[in-house]
């Protein structure tokens, strides 16, 4: 663009209302540009623009704090909720002191309330004087007087010492059989089916050490669900890389943030537009995610008396890759396949009685998303081919790998399957606190 845009177009590029082709034009204009620079960010204008984004996101004054209801408290100190309500019991427990305080206060009146009567036991005063002490004494010379008792109670603390020293003998000998049965089998301790902490063990060269001809570590992670039956999930043929992610995911119990979110700058959320009409629509999906598919489907909320929509899709230097043309339905699927790897951002411009109001508009951050690369989408797939059962291994390796969604299913799954699966609880709770 050689010339000046004027000023009608700048307001409605900073609006971001304009057609993608040519926002894309005074996009590249504005940045060489400082004369149209100056004017698209002037300070009252961006003094405008952070009181509008200050007002959206300030609460209502009206607004009434949650707390759990009386019912909820006595359900979670009694467990008598499910484990949807325990889990939000215990997520709002860890920011609401107030909360804790009433579930403390409850939980003593209620250890009060079921604590046993103390037992009184009264004695006759002549049995304070009786003499209790001397009973056993007496009645073991008692017993010499009459030799066949005497008898019988000489061969009862025989056998007694015997059996006392055949059952120490028998702990004392037990672990040595078992190491030397180990030793003789050629095979380590077998896990303890019923933990959910793995165990590992490196197999030896040819030559007996474990030098750079080594064989790699192998895995074996106890499934909760496969340990149920007295089974363990063998994954040895995953890479020591994938073994070392899924151990410290069950160790710990909670999973870290995955980089791939950095590259999207914070934007995950539901994105509002604002148009100068006052109407707004939100892009619904895909947004601040990482996609496994290359041919992704996008939604947005309807605008009320739109009469069509366009989508366009950017990539990271806001070269356009894909337009769907005029769409009659909140609904489209890209026509190409992205860039595995790439980073792309994408908008809606809805047409209202001919005029055209963009989603998003500032101050909205643009709505951007990430297709997985080539190497981590072959990879999970692979796992998944191998394992399609193991839900606990997949859910930490979609999660690493930045896929949200597809990582709550894998532990959504496993509860389906093990309610009681406390990892698999404990994972989920650490993705939502990810996600939100």
């Amino acid at each position: 663009m050689l010339e000046h845009p004027s000023s009608q177009q700048l307001e409605l590029y900073q609006r971001r209302a304009l057609a993608p082709e040519l926002s894309l034009s005074i996009e590249r204009h504005v940045s060489d540009c400082s004369v149209c620079a100056g004017q698209c960010h002037a300070p009252a204008l961006m003094k405008e623009d952070y009181q509008a984004l200050l007002s959206s996101l300030l609460p209502e004054t009206d607004e009434q704090a949650y707390h759990l209801t009386k019912a909820e408290v006595v359900g979670y100190v009694e467990k008598n909720l499910d484990d949807v309500s325990i889990e939000i019991a215990e997520s709002h427990l860890e920011v609401c002191e107030e909360c804790v305080r009433a579930v403390e206060d409850f939980r003593a009146a209620f250890m009060e309330e079921s604590a046993p009567a103390a037992v009184v036991t009264v004695v006759k005063p002549e049995e304070i004087y009786a003499p209790k002490s001397g009973a056993g004494f007496f009645a073991f010379f008692t017993a010499l007087g009459r030799p066949a008792q005497f008898a019988a109670l000489l061969l009862a603390a025989v056998a007694l010492i015997l059996i006392t020293l055949l059952l120490i003998r028998t702990r004392t000998s037990q672990p040595a059989r078992d190491e030397r049965a180990n030793q003789n089998n050629g095979n380590a301790p077998l896990p303890n089916p019923h933990t959910d902490r793995p165990s590992t063990a490196v197999d030896k060269d040819a030559t007996g050490g474990t030098g750079e001809h080594a064989s790699a570590p192998k895995v074996n992670v106890p499934d909760e669900t496969a340990a149920a039956q007295g089974e363990v999930v063998n994954i040895e043929k995953l890479s020591p890389a994938l073994h070392r992610v899924i151990v410290s995911a069950l160790t710990t119990q909670r999973l870290e943030r995955p980089k791939a979110l950095a590259e999207l700058n914070g934007t995950r959320g539901t994105l509002l537009s604002e148009s100068g009409s006052g109407l707004s629509f939100r892009l619904l999906s895909p947004v601040g995610k990482v996609l496994q598919s290359s041919s992704p489907t996008f939604r947005w909320q309807a605008l009320e008396g739109a009469s069509s929509y366009a989508v366009s899709i950017v990539d990271d230097k806001l070269n356009e890759v894909a337009a769907s043309g005029p769409l009659n339905k909140t609904e489209w699927r890209a026509p190409v396949q992205l860039k595995r790897g790439g980073v792309y951002s994408w908008q809606v411009t809805a047409i209202k009685d001919g005029a055209q109001i963009t989603s998003p508009a500032m101050p909205a951050p643009q709505a951007r998303f990430k297709i997985l690369d080539r190497t981590s989408d072959n990879e999970l797939k692979s796992v998944k081919r191998a394992f399609p059962n193991y839900h606990l291994g997949l859910g930490v390796l979609y999660a690493r790998a930045g896929l949200l969604d597809e990582a709550e299913r894998e532990f959504q799954a496993e509860l389906k399957i093990n309610p009681r699966s406390a990892s698999a609880r404990n994972l989920l709770r650490s993705l939502r606190a990810i996600k939100h």
